[in-house]
């Protein structure tokens, strides 16, 4: 489904120091991911490439190469790569105060046409995810109104509406409490498997990693330290070389009654 292939790229000004550093691997269709690493270690980077989407100042070495379904990343149109494609980028503001509805709806852009901008099953689409990520009650409310926590449930309703093979998130969690962040781990796993789609996320925090994903990619400094199956990264030195720092491993006294309940959940 993603196949990279030393993927490299710096910034203009500086070029001795990779963003990233040929990093190559594979990831299946239907796979749950997270993707790790400590700050500056080029997750953002990472995923707004896969996306196309141009990072100013980013110069991508051109041996490297992104395929997406066989084909090279660059060689699709804009709207099939959006159709294919879906990012939540960190720090997304808007500069219009569009109704909640409205930014929801803006996901389904990339299925619109110039004839008919937005259809009655794009409309629908938008009404489900308001109330599968239980903001329908802020549909008509501008997104300058909202929390924090309650914009980011807006982008990810968003990013999920755009219902595309692979979802990629770039911290979708920040401003969410724990509960929060546990319900909608839990939806996003559930639709990834219904759909069979395929789902990247950099996330902070390394503890839900074992819960949610199947496959783990950790990043050092732009380059690859490992990319496997979670169980496999969790068990090992892994995490004590991306991130310079001793772990430990202890299985949670209720980590068997989470895993059931995320199982029941999806």
């Amino acid at each position: 489904m993603i196949k990279l292939k030393n993927l490299s790229a710096y910034y203009e000004q500086n070029p001795q120091k990779k963003v990233l550093q040929d990093v190559s691997l594979f990831i299946e269709k239907g796979d749950i991911v997270s993707v790790l690493g400590p700050n500056g270690s080029g997750k953002s980077t990472l995923l707004s490439l896969i996306a196309g989407i141009t990072v100013p100042g980013l110069i991508t070495i051109k041996s490297s190469s992104i395929i997406l379904d066989g084909k090279n990343a660059d060689s699709y149109k804009r709207k099939s790569l959006s159709q294919k494609v879906s990012l939540l980028a960190q720090h997304e503001q808007y500069s219009w105060p569009f109704s909640v509805f409205d930014a929801v709806l803006m996901g389904r852009y990339a299925h619109s046409s110039w004839i008919e901008p937005y259809s009655k099953k794009d409309i629908e689409s938008a009404e489900y995810q308001l109330e599968e990520l239980n903001i329908t009650h802020l549909r008509n409310r501008s997104i300058f109104e909202l929390s924090g926590g309650e914009y980011q449930r807006v982008m990810i309703a968003r990013a999920l509406a755009q219902s595309t093979e692979i979802l990629l998130l770039d911290e979708p969690f920040t401003h969410l409490d724990i509960n929060s962040q546990h319900s909608l781990l839990t939806l996003i796993k559930k639709i990834a498997q219904q759909k069979n789609s395929t789902v990247l996320m950099s996330l902070h925090d390394i503890n839900a990693a074992p819960l949610f994903s199947n496959k783990t990619i950790l990043l050092r400094e732009g380059n690859l330290v490992c990319c496997g199956d979670t169980s496999l990264i969790f068990s090992g030195d892994y995490l004590s070389k991306a991130y310079d720092t001793e772990f430990g491993f202890f299985k949670h006294p209720y980590y068997n009654v989470m895993q059931s309940y995320i199982t029941s959940a999806v």
